[in-house]
């Protein structure tokens, strides 16, 4: 072997060897580069498919009157002599303390909402909105506009633009008729002077029957007639479909199904009717705790098919409102009036 076909270390660093080992140590480093953009790119890439960060809940008050407020008789019984008077004048019969105490108060709707949820649902509610609808419901809606909320629920938020005290000459009249659908229209034009600046989604309900509340409550001649009020419910019904972000809920035929006896719960897999008496506090305007249980669920059963699902979690398991308004007693148990009778 020649020298120069010996391999020294000195031969190694010269010449073509040198060149070839350059130019291979500019691949492995090219490579080394784009294994590390490969990286990169895949990090980038896996990040891409991370779920998208959770929306923030929606942001829901309620608005309305008494109901959505959660009315209490007990805290108003006083004024009518007190309860232990009062509910054997509208029962006919002595009442026993435990329906004495379960017809007299109640849940705030929202309370039953948060718990279904997981999130809290806020109020805006006012129990007195009665006493000057146009006047009170206007600062509810504003105070709860002020929130930006994306879904406002009204149960009863046009209850007193219909029922009520208006001017003319009783119930049937045609006087009272157009009193009460000017009073309706103060409504309507005060959501729509309010809400198209926003958002918001708006759910109200309809105009139930209470021609059998307790006249200590709401006399008759705050009750409109039964055509009066199928007129009520008609304009509004056709006011709502000019307006796609305003929903209106039967609560008029939620009550009607109680009161026949048709609302069945489904509780630990097993049914069971709601007694009506144990649905409604004493004066049958307002519903007790299992009453203001079944509306609830009963509105989200009907918001799953009416509402956006982004504004609405499918939460609609007797179970999860009956508990959150300890009604579960009130729903076993048997009528009052059921009992009553066997006395």
């Amino acid at each position: 072997m020649t020298r120069d076909e010996r391999t020294t270390p000195t031969r190694l660093w010269t010449g073509t060897t040198l060149r070839t080992l350059a130019a291979g140590g500019l691949a492995l480093l090219s490579l080394a580069t784009l294994s590390a953009a490969l990286t990169a790119s895949a990090d980038t890439l896996s990040l891409s498919r991370q779920d998208p960060i959770a929306e923030p809940p929606p942001k829901i008050v309620v608005v309305g009157a008494s109901v959505s407020a959660g009315f209490r008789l007990e805290r108003y019984a006083a004024m009518f002599g007190g309860l232990e008077e009062m509910a054997p004048k509208i029962l006919g019969r002595e009442a026993s303390a435990a329906e004495l105490a379960e017809r007299s108060t109640s849940i705030e709707p929202a309370t039953l909402w948060t718990a279904a949820w997981g999130h809290e649902v806020t109020t805006c509610a006012d129990t007195m909105l009665f006493m000057g609808p146009e006047r009170r419901a206007r600062k509810a809606l504003g105070d709860a506009l002020a929130t930006e909320p994306d879904l406002l629920l009204g149960l009863d938020l046009l209850f007193w633009f219909g029922y009520g005290n208006v001017p003319g000459d009783g119930p049937g009249s045609e006087t009272d008729r157009v009193s009460r659908l000017a009073l309706q229209q103060k409504g309507f034009d005060l959501i729509d002077e309010l809400l198209p600046h926003t958002e918001v989604q708006l759910v109200v309900g309809d105009y139930p029957d209470l021609s059998d509340a307790v006249p200590l409550m709401i006399n008759e001649k705050m009750i409109p007639s039964a055509e009066v009020r199928a007129e009520l419910d008609a304009r509004l019904r056709a006011w709502a479909e000019e307006r796609p972000r305003v929903h209106v809920f039967p609560l008029a035929d939620c009550l009607t199904r109680l009161r026949r006896g048709e609302v069945v719960v489904t509780l630990d897999e097993k049914a069971h009717t709601v007694a009506y008496d144990r649905a409604m506090q004493f004066a049958r305007v307002h519903p007790t705790r299992l009453g203001t249980a079944v509306v609830c669920r009963e509105l989200c059963h009907w918001a799953t098919e009416n509402l956006d699902a982004p504004l609405w979690p499918e939460t609609t398991r007797w179970e999860v409102f009956v508990d959150a308004a300890e009604a579960r007693e009130a729903l076993l148990g048997e009528s009052f009036e059921a009992m009553a009778k066997k006395d």
